[in-house]
């Protein structure tokens, strides 16, 4: 192995931890916004904030690892990715679930009420949920 391959594979986790807190800080900013707004859905963000500390655990344990402060067996990251892995794929499916009942919302007689330009057309909530069963 070459000398640059070797100094690159030391520093490469540092400079993943420093990428990592200029997201962290990114985070904080967006919920901090969040809580003077109370706009938007923001529950995937969490989750996937959560997803980020996790892989910042794993950076941590890598970092402590090729420092040599102590020996962690490498499966244990596969079991951080995995846990990333399912925090994903929970906020996709979160906001798809978000949207859906959204959609289900502007159906309803008073979300067309609110809308200016709509036609005032009444719509029992049963006939609401039907149409949005037949849309799926």
């Amino acid at each position: 192995m070459s000398e640059v391959t070797q100094a690159l594979g030391i520093v490469a986790p540092w400079y993943n931890l420093a990428m990592v807190a200029v997201v962290i800080i990114l985070f904080i900013h967006l919920f901090r916004t969040h809580r003077k707004t109370h706009l938007g859905h923001i529950k995937p963000w969490v989750l996937l904030f959560v997803a980020v500390l996790v892989y910042v655990a794993e950076a941590v344990f890598t970092v402590l690892r090729s420092s040599q402060v102590f020996d962690l067996p490498h499966h244990v990251n596969g079991y951080f990715e995995l846990v990333m892995i399912a925090l994903f794929i929970y906020a996709l499916l979160s906001e798809k679930e978000y949207l859906r009942l959204r959609e289900e919302w502007q159906h309803l007689p008073i979300a067309q009420s609110k809308k200016a330009s709509a036609p005032s057309k009444k719509v029992s909530p049963k006939a609401a949920k039907k149409a949005g069963k037949k849309k799926r």
